[in-house]
């Protein structure tokens, strides 16, 4: 077993969610793979899932639309 890399992830996903918040950003564009395996451990996914929770409680899904809410493609 590696190193746990929960932390630093943390605070590039605080990071990202202070500069969506700062540039009133429209949207979020996640483009890659988002976990480095096939079964990442459910702490990463937990985390990862509470990071988009913080993402969409900003309103930058829709904004322009005036729609809050969240949306799969």
């Amino acid at each position: 077993m590696g190193l746990s890399l929960e932390e630093d992830h943390e605070v590039i996903l605080s990071q990202s969610l202070e500069t969506l918040m700062a540039e009133r950003a429209d949207v979020l564009v996640i483009a890659g793979d988002v976990f480095d395996r096939a079964s990442p451990p459910n702490s990463s996914i937990r985390q990862f899932n509470r990071f988009l929770n913080r993402v969409a409680s900003t309103g930058a899904w829709h904004r322009r639309r005036g729609r809050n809410s969240a949306c799969a493609a």
